[in-house]
């Protein structure tokens, strides 16, 4: 996974890189998976400072791609093998 970050201006001038929202989200599900740490969500939501309702969005969106992604190479198999006939 690509590091991504963003450039963030702080009050008194400095710039700094910041850990993008996605990047953050996914640490946050890779803690909770790794360690199985389910009950301390909220906790790591608020840690990372992205938003609970964000991140079980993010993990929503991921399911349906996942799913979506799965029939369409169960479709490519369906096509070549009509194809190849």
């Amino acid at each position: 996974m690509p590091l991504m970050t963003k450039q963030v201006f702080l009050r008194n001038g400095e710039a700094r890189q910041a850990l993008s929202t996605s990047l953050r989200f996914e640490l946050i599900n890779r803690t909770i998976r790794q360690y199985n740490m389910k009950g301390l969500t909220r906790h790591l939501c608020s840690l990372a400072k992205v938003s609970v309702s964000g991140y079980y969005r993010l993990l929503s969106a991921k399911d349906t791609r996942q799913l979506k992604e799965e029939a369409d190479e169960r479709d490519l198999l369906l096509i070549k093998n009509h194809i190849d006939r």
